[in-house]
């Protein structure tokens, strides 16, 4: 059975901390101090997990990740969610359905997009966020920590980029702000500012 996302952080800004490589130890300690002042909630999507592991929230999108990582991720005590359906069911706290990697479905157990990032802002949304903050959102380049382990495409520019897009139109619809502040990220199709200035 899929998971409900339930609407537990209402009218919320919601930060999301992706892999791209601009992503820094002082743009994740700003966040961290943001948390601790009850002015965000925080949804890490893979490897950034060990950063903040004081995050609401992990995503990953990959059985692979969680093959790699559960010995780790086990310990976090937050959420922990994926859309693939052979992470078994113990070891997250629900696995929703991924319905295409086009836009935003309005059903709770459902989310859209072909890579976590996508899909962790339609979590975002499901959990009644109103302003949702990007960061580590390069689409180029690598990764902050490298390279992920052989098996998981990393094409961004080819696979990941041109999807995001189609959130922009339903999200606006539903009155949700997002605003990248991934410092010169590939993805244009949201509001950039910096960090400090949102």
């Amino acid at each position: 059975m899929n998971y409900r996302i339930e609407p537990i952080w209402a009218g919320k800004t919601v930060v999301i901390l992706a892999g791209g490589p601009s992503l820094s130890a002082a743009q994740v300690r700003y966040v961290a101090m943001a948390r601790l002042d009850d002015k965000c909630r925080v949804i890490a999507v893979n490897d950034t997990v060990y950063l903040a592991w004081w995050a609401d929230w992990f995503h990953s999108a990959d059985f692979k990740f969680y093959q790699w990582h559960i010995q780790k991720i086990q310990h976090f005590k937050g959420m922990k969610t994926t859309v693939d359906p052979y992470v078994p069911a113990g070891w997250v706290t629900g696995r929703l359905e991924k319905t295409g990697k086009d836009g935003f479905s309005e059903d709770p157990s459902h989310v859209r997009g072909n890579n976590g990032g996508h899909q962790a802002i339609c979590c975002a949304v499901h959990a009644g966020a109103k302003k949702i903050i990007l960061l580590g959102f390069d689409m180029k380049g690598s990764h902050w920590f490298g390279n992920h382990q052989n098996g998981i495409n990393d094409r961004r520019p080819e696979t990941m980029l041109p999807h995001f897009e189609t959130l922009v139109s339903p999200l606006r619809d539903q009155g949700v702000e997002i605003v990248n502040c991934s410092p010169e990220s590939a993805l244009r199709c949201f509001h950039a500012a910096s960090l400090e200035s949102v």
